[in-house]
């Protein structure tokens, strides 16, 4: 099991047991010094045009699809 929390940024919690009683255990993911502040500043560029799919992407969706 995986969980998330906006408490704890740049952290995922994992657990292997879904017995109630199993304890998370807590995995940093992010680098040392980065907070909170550097997502909220966080510029992203936004794609203008649609990017196609290749034929052999089109193949894996479809037989996901399938299942």
């Amino acid at each position: 099991m995986i969980r998330l929390t906006s408490e704890k940024i740049g952290v995922i919690f994992t657990k292997r047991s879904y017995g109630e009683f199993a304890p998370w255990i807590s995995t940093p993911v992010l680098k040392p010094g980065i907070t909170k502040a550097n997502f909220e500043n966080l510029q992203v560029d936004m794609i203008e045009t649609p990017v196609p799919l290749s034929a052999e992407k089109k193949k894996d969706i479809g037989a996901i699809c399938r299942i």
